[in-house]
Order: C-alpha cells, then structure tokens, then sequence
C-alpha cells in the first residue's frame, strides 16, 4: 500500500517486440484506488529511460574500473577488500594480497613506445585473470602495478601457490609488433589477520613487501615480515634526513690520488662524497647513495660534488699542480637528465676548471640503454673538452662495439679484477686483455683497488697507465690531500709501493 503512494516508480519489462529486449521505464503519476480503497494502479505518463540508465552505469563502470584493462581500480579494490575483511572477520578466515610490479615495464615503453606497453599490460591483465579464482579480485591500481584479493583461505601460505602461478605465467614470452617480450614481475604478499586488519595498512605492507622482492633482485615473491616494516621505516626517515642534508651542508669530500704507474708521480685525484650525519655520525656511501638515485636527490647532490671537486681542484692547480687531473662520478639517472651537459659547462665555468682536466666516470649502466640523447651527451661533453671515464669496466655491459662509437677516453679497471691479479691466472688473462683493447684503441686505463707492491708490479708489466689504492692512500679529506700533494715525492711514492 505505502509502495503503491509512490508518485514515481522505474521498473524493467520485456518488450516481446523487441526480441525480449530489456527496457527501463519510469512511471509519473498518482496512484488509483476503487471506492473500497483497494490501489488499483497508476494514471501519469511513462517514460523509456533506457539509454540514461545504460550511461549511468557506464559512468558508474567507469569510476570503478580501469579505462585500459577494464579491471577494478583503487577504488573499487579498497572496497572488495573492506568487504572482505568483514567476511573474513566473521567467519574467522583468512584473506591475502598480492602486490605486484613489473620488472623493467618503463624499457618497453621507452624502446618500444606506449601503445606496444599497453598491449603489454592488457596481456597482463588477462593472464592474472587466469590465474586467479572468479571470486578472487584483480585489480590494476596504476602504471604496471596490480593487485590480486585472494579470499576464502585456510592460511596465509595458501598464497603461495598463486605468486608462483603468476610468476610462471608473466614469464612466457609475449609477441607485440615482431619483438619477443618477457616480463617478470616483483610480488609482495601479505594477509589478514596477521599482516594488518585494515585495507590501508595491508596495502602498505603487501607494498613494502614487493619492494623487499625488487630488493632481493626481482622476479620473486616475498612474504612480508615485521623486519621489512622496520627497515621501511628506516628508509623514509633516511630519505628525509636526506633531502635536509644537504642544505644543512652535512655533505663532504674525501679525496683519492691517481698515480702515474711508471712515475709514482699524483697526476690527479677521484672525489668521493661522504655524509655525515647530525645523530648517527657518518653513514657509509653504500646506505644513502642508492637511496639518493632512486628519489631524485642525485640531481642537486651531483652538482654540488661536482663544482665542489672543480673548485679545489682548481685551487690545487694554481698553487703548483696545473696538470691536475679531478674524477667524479656520475650516476646514469645524472648523465641521462636533460640539463646534465648545461651543468657541466656552468660549473666548469663558475669555477674556472679548465675542462681537459675533468673526467667524468659512468657505469655501463648508461650506455646499455643507450639512445641518440645519450649519444648526443657523450659528443656535447668531447666538444667541450671534457673526458669520459668508464667505471667498473667488465662488470656489466657485454658488447665492447661502443668502445670504437662513443667519445671514450678511458676505461677503469674494477678492483674485483685487480684484487688476485697476482694469485689468479683468470684474473691476470682478463686485466691483460683489458689493458689491450684499451691500449689498441688508444684508451687510458687506470686501475683501482691496488693494495699490495704485488699487484702494482704486474700492472706495470702490463703497461698500466695509472693506478689507485689503499696501498698510496685512502681517501682522505682535502687539507690531507693538499698536504699529500706538497709532500709527494719520487721517495714517497716509492715509500708508498709506487
């Protein structure tokens, strides 16, 4: 009776004419009732809302589900997962997430182009679905991040059994447009109730563990655990120590002298920043350099080792050293930003650091992915006079065409080769040959890490053309290293194993 007082009613009928299509209809009017009071229907006027509800629900679909994929998104995840929870909770169950990252999704895209990555991820997304249960959730929640709800379990090891099914799956190579693509993911997994017992905080941790995953070198899974929490903790308050350090001039150098192998003469130094930190003291370069690569504080920190290393060299050289020779390192994010060859040349101008005397030191990092910018940057660095160090040679990239196509000028020898040069028939080959093609391309080679007269001989006998170690100096700060300079003598260099 109160439903039939209702002066608007949509309801849905089948229209037979219309091959039993279903049709929406919105009824306006006032209800009719006989003299015993009994509602005998409507008089008003209808109205075929069809198409509107159809766009409803689209916008409705639409704010749901990601545009590419059609999967739930963030926000139709959060809420699958807050249901879940509460069923989970009254059935005392156990429910779990997968958080997952795709390996190296942005080289497809860079290489390959941006339509060639969303086919890539919609290939994905429908090998996650078949992976998965049909009341298990799939969700991309942005970039090449997804998201699998896996209810119903016994225990959270349950899980375990699809991050490998995702794993093997995500491994068979995929063809887009003639190229043989194979993506690996990174997988976290955490589960309710041990994990968290609110969607935000199982995101979190589902995140941190996948992190942890990319951590422990990628294409894996990992479960979270309280120490990860710990140690992501511990990240975030370094990266914010580390965005005021340097405005707090908490950063540093030390210097190391490059040796003249056949003089024992300093023809010039390596510089190496240093931190320390206002509690904690100095914190070792291998905790908060990889930390400052990855949150783009590389960028400013670079600049300022840079015209910090130009400007003391600079005074060295007009106190008696002209010739002076200033290493830095660069980090393939530094070398590949825009603006990097502008900052050189402001730098080298600011500081009146004459550039034939700076060499810039890169990984092999940089040159595998290597494109016409980054060509560009390595002929815009020659012009100005500057010189290309390549670190750490031999330890990554595997073709050496590049050695003869870049503007190079000399190779760095790692010190995992120098350290049993003198004990390992493998180690001694593989320097020598080094040595060689370098010598034969009419590249300098400077080899670090020496340590004892041993090693130092045999790279004599090789024809090494310049050397540091532990066994001339550690690094040091720059009032040592000015004093080194003053009181470095053919005695001292033979004091020192030169």
């Amino acid at each position: 009776f109160l439903e039939a007082r209702r002066p608007f009613l949509d309801f849905v009928y089948q229209r037979k004419d219309l091959h039993g299509q279903l049709r929406t209809i919105s009824v306006s009017g006032r209800p009719i009732f006989d003299e015993q009071g009994e509602f005998k229907g409507y008089r008003g006027t209808g109205r075929d809302v069809t198409e509107q509800k159809l766009v409803e629900e689209k916008i409705r679909h639409m704010a749901h589900h990601d545009s590419l994929t059609q999967l739930p998104n963030r926000v139709l995840l959060h809420d699958r997962i807050g249901q879940a929870i509460a069923k989970a909770q009254r059935n005392n169950e156990v429910l779990a997430l997968l958080f997952i990252d795709l390996d190296r999704f942005k080289v497809v895209n860079d290489s390959l182009g941006h339509p060639v990555g969303d086919r890539l991820l919609q290939s994905v997304a429908r090998r996650l679905l078949a992976c998965t249960r049909a009341a298990d959730t799939v969700a991309r929640i942005g970039g090449d991040e997804f998201v699998v709800l896996l209810g119903d379990l016994e225990t959270p090891d349950a899980a375990r059994h699809v991050a490998q099914k995702v794993l093997d799956a995500l491994s068979a190579p995929e063809t887009l447009d003639g190229h043989a693509l194979t993506i690996t993911p990174s997988i976290g997994i955490c589960a309710y109730p041990n994990d968290g017992k609110d969607v935000e905080t199982l995101m979190r941790n589902a995140d941190t563990a996948m992190y942890h995953a990319k951590q422990m070198g990628r294409d894996n899974y990992q479960f979270f655990t309280q120490a990860m929490n710990d140690a992501a903790q511990q990240r975030l308050r370094l990266e914010s120590d580390l965005r005021l350090a340097l405005e707090r001039g908490e950063f540093f150098l030390h210097y190391q002298p490059l040796l003249d192998v056949m003089t024992g003469g300093i023809v010039g130094f390596e510089a190496l920043v240093r931190w320390r930190h206002p509690q904690r003291g100095m914190v070792a370069p291998s905790e908060f350099i990889p930390v400052v690569e990855e949150t783009g504080l590389i960028g400013p920190l670079g600049e300022w080792v840079l015209h910090e290393a130009c400007s003391r060299a600079r005074a060295w050289q007009t106190s008696g050293h002209s010739q002076l020779q200033v290493a830095v390192n660069c980090s393939a994010k530094q070398f590949q930003d825009d603006g990097f060859v502008q900052a050189v040349e402001r730098i080298l101008r600011e500081t009146g650091m004459p550039a034939q005397r700076l060499e810039l030191e890169i990984t092999e990092s940089v040159i595998i992915h290597h494109s016409e910018k980054v060509n560009a940057r390595f002929q815009a660095l020659e012009d100005m006079g500057a010189r290309i160090s390549i670190d750490d040679f031999g330890t990554g990239y595997s073709s050496l065409s590049y050695l003869k196509r870049l503007a190079i000028h000399q190779l760095k020898i790692d010190q995992s080769f120098v350290r049993d040069i003198s004990s390992d028939p493998d180690d001694a080959a593989i320097v020598s040959a080094i040595i060689a093609i370098a010598h034969s391309l009419r590249l300098k080679v400077v080899a670090e890490g020496v340590e004892t007269d041993e090693q130092l001989a045999f790279l004599r006998a090789l024809g090494c053309d310049t050397a540091q170690g532990y066994l001339f100096s550690k690094p040091v700060p720059a009032e040592e290293f000015g004093r080194l300079l003053v009181a470095w003598t053919p005695r001292a260099a033979a004091a020192a194993g030169a």
